[in-house]
């Protein structure tokens, strides 16, 4: 079966949701502790052997490829690149379009799911292979512009900023690292009591993240995967993420 993004865009964006948060119960902003914990084998392949994490993949690969690389065609719209320095600037018009026209963009459900297929999806689809930070400048693009308007972002449950913030830290840009942590922090702040903890954990990774483009300008664990040459500094580097 066709998994187009403009064939039933619900329903796929409820198959990518239930997929990414159906592990947790909420009730407004509150998150209940074990379905995080259930919901970390998914995220994050917590408590899986090799063989669980491949075949996770696998299925990501299987079930959601098709819509992700139809997304990006969609998300391409939103990034208008500057010829004389190659860089991009955000189709503010282009987003209010789809916001009327698009589901993907006309809630915060849709977005987030987006940013999912884009940054999260893509890492285990792609696992190993340059493909996986294809999606990265999309997701940053909507993340960005969601942050930039504090109602817009506020409109979204605790649990989903956490996923809306990772294209900061994916970044090789010192900037969004840093405004990752200081979102990452307001997080903790806003927290219930009983999951302070768990949100704290995204800011210690945060700062990781921080610390290796502060110190190298670049991710030094992707060099082999995108085919940059290392530094002997970066090749003394253990610290290895997504």
């Amino acid at each position: 079966m066709s998994q187009h993004i403009a064939s039933s865009p619900s329903e796929d964006i409820e198959r990518v949701y239930s997929f990414w948060f159906g592990k947790i119960t909420a009730y407004e902003h509150r998150v209940r502790i074990d379905g995080i914990k259930e919901s970390m084998s998914v995220w994050f392949s917590a408590g899986k052997d090799p063989e669980q994490k491949k075949q996770l993949d696998s299925d990501i690969k299987e079930q959601y490829e098709s819509l992700a690389i139809s997304g990006r065609e969609m998300a391409k719209k939103l990034l208008t690149t500057i010829q004389d320095n190659s860089s991009t600037t955000f189709n503010e018009e282009v987003f209010a379009e789809l916001t009327k026209s698009s589901e993907w963009f006309s809630s915060p459900k849709g977005m987030i799911s987006l940013i999912i297929l884009f940054d999260q999806f893509s890492r285990n689809m792609y696992r190993g292979l340059a493909e996986s930070y294809s999606f990265d400048m999309y997701a940053l693009a909507i993340s960005k512009r969601i942050l930039s308007d504090r109602q817009l972002y506020n409109s979204f449950k605790t649990f989903e900023k956490i996923f809306l913030l990772l294209p900061l830290e994916h970044s090789e840009n010192l900037m969004n690292q840093e405004q990752c942590i200081q979102e990452y922090e307001l997080l903790v702040e806003e927290a219930p009591e009983d999951l302070k903890g768990f949100f704290q954990y995204f800011v210690k990774y945060a700062r990781m993240h921080h610390d290796l483009i502060e110190k190298f300008g670049r991710f030094p664990f992707r060099n082999p995967i995108l085919g940059r040459e290392s530094t002997p500094e970066e090749l003394e580097s253990k610290i290895s993420f997504l």
